[in-house]
This record gives C-alpha cells, structure tokens and sequence, in this order.
C-alpha cells in the first residue's frame, strides 16, 4: 500500500488524463529538529552545557562503589554504574554482547522498580521495535507508551501507541492523567524531537539511548539540552549504549567536508561533524585517569552471538581480544557434512566455520558494481547451504541464512541466480548491504565482495583510528552477523591490496579447491 506524506486533497487541480513529472520528495523535518535542538543548546542550562563542552566533569554517588564492586554479573555492575552516575554513562555494546536484550533490559528493571521516570530512546524504528519486544518480556508487565506512527511500528506494538493508548480518554484532563501515570516512555531520537509536546506534561529522570554511534550530535542536543515549563532539564541524566567500532551515523559529506578546524572546537574533543555525542565523551574519557574512566564508561565483553572462530578475526584486530564466548552450544564444536552432500562441490567448505572463495575481476562490464561470476558462486553457495541445513538441523528463510554484498545492482544479480535455482525457501533469504545489516544475525552469512576494480577498495571500507589501533567499521559489522559460518567470495589479489583484507585471508588459512594465499 503506498500512502502519500502531502497528498493533494484538492482533485480539482489534478485533472484527469493530464501528464505529471515525478519528482523525488524532500522531507526536512530532521533538519528542522536540528537546528531547533542548536536552539535548545544555546538556551540550556548553564550546567548542561559545561557539562556536553567539556567544561564540567560527570560527576557519580561514590556510595554505590562497593555494590558495584560486589556485583554478581556485567549485566548488574552496569545498572549499578548508570544509577551512580548522576550526569551520563557510556556503555559500550560489542556485536552479540547482549546490550539490548540484557544490559538496557536490566537498567530498566532497576530504574522502574526505583519508580524513576525512564525515556527510552533509539536511532531506528526498527530498533525500537527491539526495546519494545523487551519491554513486553519483562515480568511483571511494565506499563510503557510507544511515540511514533503506525507506518514505522510493528503491527503487534501497534495498541501501545500514544494515540492508541490515549484513544478512551474522555477528556484533557484523563488524557494528562494517563501520561502522568506512565513511567516509561520509547521512540526514536527523531520523533521525540519532533514532538516535543511531551515534554510539557513530563520530565524524566533518565534516558536510556541505544544506537548512540548512530546519532549525530545535532539530533541529540535538543533533547538533552531541553528545559521543562520550570525551566529545569527535561532528561536529568542520560545513558548512552553503543558501539563506536560498528558503523556509524551515514553523513554524504566527506571527513574532510566535515572536519572541525576552529581550535576552541578541538580543543574539547569536536574534531569532525561526522562523529557522534558518545565517540566525542568517550575519546575525552580516555584522556582521565583509570578510575574516574571506569566510573563513566564501561564495556560488554561475554558474546553469546558467535561460534569462537567466527569471532576470533573481528575480536583479535578490532576488539584486542577482550571478548569472550558465553560458551553457549553453537559457539563451539564440530560441524558434520550431511551424508546427501559428499559430492556436493562445496563438500570441503561446508563443515568450516569460516572459509574464503575465490572469484575473478570483471574489469570489461559496463558496471564495475556487478560481478557475474560471483552472483553465480553466491548463489550455488546458498543452494548448497541449504541443503546442509535442511537434512542436519532445518532451514528457516528468516533465521539460517543472509547475504551481504554491496551494491543495489549486485543484490539484484544476486536475486535473479537465485531464483533460476527455483528453491522456495532461499526466495526469502535477506540479502542486503552491510549498512541495513547491523543489528541483524543469522546463522550463516555469505559476504559477496563484488570487486572489480581498485578504486572500489576505497569504498569497501569504513575506517577509524582507536587509540592506536586501525579498525574497518564496515569489514567488522559484515564478519559479526554470522552465528555459526562465515563464508566471504571476492577476488584474492585486489582484496590483497588491502592490509586487513590481506590478514583476513590469510586468517580464512585453507581457501577452496586447495589453493593457499
């Protein structure tokens, strides 16, 4: 069904059998709530503004020193930590770390049953509908209200929005009585700019935001910097949880478009308009003592997500080796062939956690974003995958499979040798970029390169430097999607032009058809 944002309500002036241009639209809410949330920033209050420029440490309640100190698991020393904090936490979230699911859920089970007032907000509806699905499973039920439009909700978080929720108010008065008595709030950063109504009726005590790597500086200061109709901060504290090895916030101008070069700027640690509010306090983190770091920041370290050598690349070059398996079933063991594959022609690769296919440049096509040949081995890959799963432990369209490659043409390609397959399920199979991939797993990813030419490296790439250490943002969300196998297809001697390709594959080790880089 396509619904249109402005649709002409007057038919009068669309007469009929008349020619029409279609244009793309252009929607500027987001820049509105920008510049709004700069407002915001320069009406804030004194103390929050020292405190985002740097001219005001966070300060903590030392009494929690020993609780935190003494807690049982990561997941409760966090909740600690973020109630100590009286101005802001970091958490960081490694892939698979669980910092959805059980670290954000067990802040909100400690707020909620202190009767605090909790703001949970995220970058993507998509997101949102995760904290929603771990809102519901909390028991006992936390009553919650979901900001946004039907459009971007999932049909069952549906009833828990704002204008589903307050649909049998019969008046102002039963409607500011219901808000009043809800204590948990949840949107995206953009629609709660964008609806900053709530905030007249609501103050809150803490704001728990997920995505934050995702989030440039400019969509979150209007929030943080809001004041309530006593003209006290709207979000008293705020947490932030994100990864900032992970991708971060998509910005069209280049790092040099965008670096900060007024010295005042860098000086508090704003170097480039591309890095988000948590890069920005914890690179300032780093630069404070042992202990005072440790009180403002924290990381998750057991990954539940990946078999240990599917994670044992991503954790050695970007994670110095700091994460640990929970020793969950999948992330361990061996992987045996189905007897119906012995001949299979990937019989050799099928049982590996992680392995390296080799394909060849397409320099002469009119396109260097399409690879024929790959789009071939990808799919007769994924036919093979399939069959391995559907006589061993049963294939899920949803859940075993996902394919990664970079470009819209090369997923069409991909789609269309999948297809001549005619097999149902793999119809269904996510196949994607690795951009609309994060946050998303699955059992086995296929990681189709798609490279032609050189120039293309460049754009394959998505790089940082933290604290020394040379980290490919977009190589390391590809290779932490995948739970049990992790099959990577491009071409040996342009991905060895690249020296963390050339150390993955020589981390990949045997490659197909015996052939050794």
């Amino acid at each position: 069904r396509v619904r249109l944002r402005a649709s002409q309500q007057n038919i009068a002036v669309l007469p009929e059998h008349s020619l029409y241009a279609v244009e793309h639209d252009y929607m500027d809410t987001s820049f509105r709530s920008m510049y709004r949330g700069l407002s915001a920033f320069l009406f804030a209050t004194q103390r929050r503004r020292d405190l985002l420029l740097g001219q005001r440490m966070p300060e903590f309640d030392l009494s929690f020193d020993q609780a935190i100190a003494e807690a049982p698991d990561d997941f409760t020393r966090i909740a600690w930590k973020a109630r100590a904090a009286q101005d802001y936490f970091l958490l960081v979230g490694p892939p698979g770390t669980g910092k959805t699911s059980r670290a954000l859920r067990t802040m909100v089970e400690t707020f909620y049953k202190e009767r605090k007032q909790i703001l949970l907000l995220s970058y993507t509806n998509r997101a949102v509908d995760e904290i929603c699905k771990m809102l519901l499973s909390i028991t006992p039920a936390i009553d919650f209200i979901r900001i946004g439009s039907e459009l971007s909700c999932e049909e069952r978080y549906r009833p828990y929005l704002i204008e589903n929720v307050l649909e049998d108010c019969p008046n102002r008065r039963a409607v500011q009585l219901r808000i009043a008595c809800c204590r948990v709030f949840v949107g995206t950063v953009a629609t709660l700019s964008s609806k900053t109504e709530l905030f007249r009726l609501k103050t809150f005590d803490v704001a728990l935001i997920d995505e934050a790597t995702q989030i440039l500086e400019p969509q979150l200061l209007g929030l943080l910097c809001l004041r309530g109709m006593t003209g006290v901060d709207v979000i008293r504290k705020f947490v932030l949880i994100g990864d900032h090895k992970q991708l971060p916030a998509v910005v069209l101008q280049s790092s040099v478009q965008s670096e900060i070069r007024s010295e005042r700027l860098r000086a508090i640690g704003l170097h480039n308009l591309k890095d988000s509010l948590f890069e920005r306090l914890y690179r300032a983190s780093l630069q404070t003592e042992e202990e005072k770091r440790s009180r403002v920041c924290d990381m998750l370290c057991r990954q539940g997500r990946m078999n240990v050598e599917v994670a044992d690349f991503p954790n050695r070059i970007f994670y110095g080796g700091l994460l640990q398996p929970l020793g969950l079933p999948h992330q361990s063991g061996l992987l045996t062939l189905a007897p119906e594959l012995i001949d299979c022609e990937f019989a050799d690769l099928l049982t590996k956690r992680m392995a390296f296919l080799p394909s060849e440049a397409e320099p002469g096509v009119s396109s260097a974003k399409i690879n024929h040949s790959e789009a071939v081995l990808v799919a007769r890959l994924a036919a093979a995958i399939y069959r391995q799963y559907l006589y061993t432990s049963g294939f899920d369209s949803l859940q075993t499979l996902g394919i990664i490659t970079p470009y819209r043409s090369q997923i069409a390609l991909i789609r269309k040798e999948i297809a001549k397959l005619e097999i149902p399920d793999l119809k269904h199979v996510l196949i994607d970029t690795v951009e609309r991939f994060q946050g998303s797993e699955r059992d086995v990813i296929i990681y189709s390169f798609c490279l032609n030419r050189v120039y293309q490296l460049k754009f394959l790439s998505n790089l940082t430097n933290d604290a020394g250490v040379l980290v490919d943002r977009k190589l390391n969300v590809a290779l932490t999607r995948a739970r049990k196998q992790m099959f990577i297809i491009g071409v040996p001697w342009l991905l060895g032009l690249n020296p963390i390709y050339k150390e993955l594959l020589c981390a990949c080790g045997e490659i197909s058809r015996g052939i050794k880089y």
